[in-house]
């Protein structure tokens, strides 16, 4: 298990995912600058260089679903570290989990959360003017309301 110091530092780097990203391999360096104290002790010299390179393959999904697939990525790098067999390969498990956390992620964001923030300064409103110049208000921006 990672030290306290480390898990982190990976948090506090969570948020930086997308400062820097590719149009061939999209969040790729976000993914390796987040990943990379805990790999620095995970690994030693090439073995480090490989698990650089192996962290700059595509990846691509929604940011703020990227946590628990990095984390999961994190374990899996320490089982592959102790040798352990039968565990997924690194690669194959960002592959298959980045797309459904990437639909996931839009779904939630763009359909519950996005679109309410414009709506409060109508919320905002009701208590000082009266119910129907609230209403008509918001009904004339937001037609939805």
């Amino acid at each position: 298990m990672l030290p306290l110091r480390v898990r982190l530092r990976i948090m506090l780097r969570l948020p930086l995912l997308q400062a820097s990203w590719n149009y061939e391999r999209m969040q790729s360096l976000g993914v390796l600058y987040i990943l990379y104290p805990a790999l620095r002790l995970i690994y030693r010299d090439g073995d480090l260089v490989l698990a650089c390179q192996r962290h700059l393959e595509y990846f691509n999904t929604h940011p703020f679903m990227a946590g628990p697939i990095l984390g999961t990525t994190l374990a899996l790098e320490e089982e592959r570290s102790l040798d352990a067999e039968g565990s997924l390969d690194v690669g194959e498990f960002k592959g298959m989990i980045m797309a459904p956390f990437a639909a996931m992620g839009d779904a939630f964001f763009w359909v519950a959360c996005a679109p309410f923030p414009p709506r409060w300064p109508c919320f905002w409103r009701l208590p000082v003017s009266g119910g129907r110049r609230w209403l008509s208000c918001c009904s004339s921006i937001f037609p939805m309301v």
